[in-house]
């Protein structure tokens, strides 16, 4: 996607921000404060002022605030009048702060100036924090991580404070680290994968120093040392970090992130079984050529009028381009030698080792697995079963693979792959069709309530969901063909 910063003359940056105060009621805060401290100096901070000068995502509503020159008791205080506060992080220390009558969804960050001196780990959190009233914005902001999160917005005086050039940095579509880049990086490693993913967001160009530090650091992304106060040794970058960091670039430009994760080393640094699809070059030639497929702005609205198929419920999340990566890489996979038991074969099985390795969640594990297994019906034809098709149709994440079929698709079609591309198509649209329309599966022959009658019970629970479970199979299998028959089941075989 691209991204443009307008010219000062055509939009006045002043113009820009004092209409994104004005038109958010939930800051009249900000007027109350400033009654009670004259002599304070509020600002805004963060990305609400990266992507207000960016003027392309003005309708972000995470606003982070620094307030010079007010002592926190007395800031609490006023706080306490205003809203309701809670103090977060004893390493970072901001105040979480919601005003009274408050209709966002996350409430506003609020911290005094503060600067950080790293103990040299890597780690995010080791860092001795001195927060001071009198500190000027400039020493706060000289702490993060790249030049167009480092500036910040006067909210008294209407001006932008910018001492490392983050607004040109945006002109020139340059991720640049505050200082220097391997100062930055020894103090947090995340930091790497964070400008990683903004050159994705804004498809940005790393600059050249900034590259060369995030290369020489990406192999020790899996640093691990023994932690003082667990007694246990743990990694310097925690692969939730990793995993979340990763995420939020495949989501932002899939092919971009690939390329950049890729050329920097870190995918050899933290999903280094993409050697296999390395030393397969038709395999890995259709994994780029899918992640260029979704890294189209208006997919959504391309698949849906290429197909007519409802594909509105697709999200192209960073979990489900994690998926394709592994649907690829398994189809690179030598056959899997069995294990003497099931458990073991599970433990053995590469993509469970990915899946143990990046920490993924239930929902994100459950999500890969089901795509990865169910992928080829999609693409090969439907199962002749009803109770099959009906298992396939009610899935939650049904919409997400009838979308991954179709890039398998356009990826074969622009591979010219003319045989499977014909034998998809037919399949897809065969799919897509059963998935949109309504009322393709017969009704079940018995509900709840009919179950609880023919039953003489008070109420259901797990007993009755499982007897309706088995009826749906017999019943789309064909072996009960009408309610008279499921009644007569129900009496003989449910207790």
């Amino acid at each position: 996607m691209e991204h443009r910063l307008e010219h000062q003359d055509q939009n006045p940056i002043k113009d820009r921000f004092k209409q994104k105060i004005e038109s958010e009621p939930n800051l009249e805060f900000i007027d109350q404060l400033f009654e009670m401290f004259p002599a304070a100096k509020i600002y805004l901070v963060g990305g609400i002022v990266r992507d207000t000068l960016i003027g392309e995502h003005v309708k972000s509503k995470d606003y982070d605030f620094i307030i010079c020159g007010v002592p926190h008791q007395e800031l609490e205080a006023a706080m306490t009048k205003l809203g309701q506060w809670t103090f977060a992080g004893k390493n970072f220390g901001v105040y979480k702060f919601r005003p009274y009558n408050f209709t966002l969804k996350h409430e506003f960050d609020i911290a005094l100036p503060r600067t950080e001196k790293a103990r040299g780990t890597g780690r995010r959190a080791d860092v001795d924090v001195q927060s001071d009233h009198t500190m000027k914005v400039e020493d706060d902001l000289g702490r993060r991580d790249l030049t167009i999160n480092a500036m910040a917005w006067d909210l008294r005086n209407h001006t932008l404070i910018d001492p490392f050039h983050g607004r040109q940095d945006l002109r020139d579509r340059k991720i640049r680290s505050v200082g220097n880049p391997f100062d930055r990086f020894t103090e947090d490693r995340s930091r790497m994968l964070r400008a990683i993913r903004f050159a994705c967001k804004f498809n940005f160009a790393l600059d050249p120093l900034t590259y060369d530090a995030i290369e020489s650091f990406m192999p020790r992304i899996n640093d691990a040392e023994l932690n003082p106060e667990t007694n246990k040794v743990e990694k310097i970058t925690p692969m939730e970090t990793v995993k979340t960091e990763i995420f939020k670039t495949l989501a932002a430009d899939p092919s971009k992130a690939f390329r950049l994760l890729e050329k920097t080393g870190a995918w050899r640094a933290i999903l280094p079984e993409l050697d296999i699809l390395r030393n397969n070059p038709e395999i890995w030639k259709q994994l780029k050529t899918s992640l260029e497929i979704l890294s189209k702005e208006n997919l959504e609205a391309e698949l849906a009028e290429e197909y007519t198929l409802d594909v509105s419920t697709f999200h192209k999340s960073g979990d489900f381009v994690f998926a394709v990566i592994l649907y690829y890489l398994k189809l690179a996979l030598p056959p899997q030698v069995e294990a003497n038991t099931k458990k073991a074969t599970r433990r053995d099985n590469p993509i469970n080792q990915i899946y143990h390795r990046f920490v993924l969640t239930n929902p994100e594990k459950n999500k890969a697995s089901w795509l990865i297994d169910n992928i080829d019906v999609f693409t090969t034809g439907l199962p002749t079963n009803w109770a099959d098709q009906e298992k396939l149709l009610a899935h939650q994440h049904t919409a997400d693979a009838l979308a991954l079929a179709l890039i398998i698709h356009q990826t074969d079609d622009q591979l010219d792959d003319h045989l499977r591309y014909e034998n998809q198509k037919d399949a897809i649209n065969a799919f897509g069709q059963l998935f949109a329309a309504t009322g393709e599966l017969p009704p079940p022959l018995l509900n709840g309530r009919d179950i609880l009658q023919e039953l003489n019970m008070d109420k259901g629970g797990p007993i009755v969901a499982e007897i309706q479970k088995k009826l749906r199979h017999l019943q789309l299998s064909g072996r009960i063909k009408d309610k008279k028959t499921a009644i007569e089941w129900l009496k003989t075989h449910s207790l």
